[in-house]
């Protein structure tokens, strides 16, 4: 329970992340179009001042000519033509400019149109005048002044310009409020989203502090449990050693008995025959007692680091033939064979390996409830023994493999409605260790229901010059 709510409380927290960079994102959008808006705000103001000033240079202009052309009706000076000689460039220059500033303003622009046509119109009437102070006509340059045409032309421009002035004001107050009703708006919901981006992050750290009491939480459980199957595991190991040793003594009773009494029965002439039946019955039963108590107590050895081996040289396969030969006699609905040379010499301890040859091979008896072939090959190298014990049995499933040499670990296929095979789950566990430590490998390949095959290989440890020097020896003694 406490792992799932762990597992919500990580993907609500993904959530709120999630809900954080969308908020992010927003008031990121937000800011932007809130710098959009001043930057159009701005522009408005800069185009409303550059008309006003297009329209206001252009009335100077015209002034200027206007008392330049006046100076020279009344002195005749040339040098009063040079604000109206610079206004010919000026004013041309100033429509194409405002023509430019207006071109998106229809009405501005029908007003710029009127306003070009009075500007020309007075520009010409500057001309003549001036022509006509030129030729000599003082009397009728001073007559066309007087006619107030002149005046009504500036009349006119000043008429026009304050309409494209007031036109131009109020486009500017609808643009300045639009933006900054706009301005406000995503000011508003800049805070909000920034209040909630905040009561987001609060909410994410409330959410990271309780998953961490979660954890802790978890972690205190888990460790309760660890603590509480570790005392459960030791308890076990526990009772498996103090039983086997406590077994261990009647069965060694029993089996000394037994062996006794079969001795008596040899000595005995017209002996029963039954009764010597029973004897090899409960010598062979004491046997694999000894092996399932002496399993348990390496796996206690095993555990707690007090296992080891004690290498002597020995042969090999004059410890494999009797124990094929033995389970041969007692199991007729098996056919056992060994192939191996008269004799392989090597170093390792002598009872451990003998344990390791009974386990693997009542096991290919055990495995095999329908009978079929149980085979051992013995092959030898120089530095190297290479069995292999093969069988036609159940087989072991390929989930089964890599579980194959665990401590009380038992293949699915043992335990079925059809079939009840009874173990422990130490043997193969043992043996492995068994032959770890003797320096060698034990691997297993199998097909279900077709037999599996165990293939073990153990260093000879010098084997060879212990023979060479066991034969010197025995030739000296010749």
């Amino acid at each position: 329970w406490g792992r799932d709510q762990f597992t919500l409380s990580r993907r609500s927290l993904w959530a709120m992340i999630a809900i954080v960079a969308i908020i992010v994102v927003v008031n990121g959008i937000i800011f932007l179009t809130s710098v959009q808006g001043l930057n159009a705000r701005e522009q408005a103001v800069q185009h409303s001042q550059r008309v006003q000033n297009g329209l206001q240079g252009l009335l100077t202009t015209l002034d200027d000519a206007e008392t330049g052309q006046r100076g020279y009706l009344l002195t005749g000076d040339p040098s009063y033509l040079t604000p109206y000689n610079s206004a010919q460039v000026t004013v041309t220059h100033d429509l194409t400019l405002l023509k430019g500033l207006l071109s998106e303003s229809p009405s501005q622009e029908v007003l710029l149109s009127q306003l070009s046509g009075t500007v020309e119109q007075k520009m010409a009437e500057l001309q003549h005048t001036v022509q006509l102070q030129q030729s000599g006509d003082d009397a009728g340059a001073l007559q066309l002044v007087r006619s107030n045409t002149g005046q009504q032309y500036m009349d006119q421009v000043r008429q026009t310009i304050a309409t494209m002035e007031a036109n131009e004001h109020r486009t500017f107050t609808a643009r300045t409020v639009a933006a900054q009703q706009s301005l406000e708006g995503v000011t508003v919901t800049f805070v909000i989203g920034t209040l909630a981006l905040l009561g987001m992050l609060g909410l994410i750290s409330m959410l990271i502090q309780q998953m961490m009491q979660q954890r802790e939480d978890v972690l205190a459980r888990e460790s309760a449990a660890r603590q509480h199957a570790e005392a459960a595991v030791q308890l076990r190991d526990d009772f498996l050693s103090i039983a086997s040793h406590e077994l261990k003594t009647p069965v060694t009773a029993i089996s000394t008995s037994a062996q006794l009494m079969e001795r008596q029965l040899g000595r005995m002439p017209g002996h029963n025959n039954r009764l010597e039946q029973l004897v090899d019955v409960q010598l062979r039963q004491t046997k694999r007692l000894k092996l399932l108590i002496e399993g348990m107590l390496d796996v206690s050895r095993i555990e707690t680091g007090h296992f080891a081996v004690n290498r002597i040289p020995f042969d090999v396969v004059g410890q494999i033939r009797p124990i094929v030969e033995e389970l041969a006699v007692s199991d007729a609905g098996h056919t056992l064979t060994l192939t191996a040379p008269p004799s392989l010499l090597i170093v390792a301890d002598e009872s451990r390996l003998e344990q390791v040859w009974y386990n693997l091979l009542q096991n290919a008896v055990k495995y095999s409830p329908d009978g079929g072939a149980i085979r051992v090959l013995v092959d030898a190298a120089a530095d190297a023994v290479h069995i292999t014990i093969t069988d036609e049995g159940i087989g072991i499933p390929t989930e089964a493999m890599t579980h194959l040499f665990e401590p009380y670990y038992r293949a699915p296929n043992t335990d079925t409605p059809e079939r009840k095979i009874k173990g422990m789950g130490v043997g193969l566990y043992v043996t492995r260790q068994i032959v770890t430590a003797h320096d060698g490998t034990i691997t297993a390949s199998s097909i279900e229901g077709r037999g599996t095959t165990f293939t073990i290989d153990l260093p000879r440890h010098g084997a060879e010059a212990v023979a060479q020097s066991v034969a010197e020896e025995a030739a000296a003694t010749l």
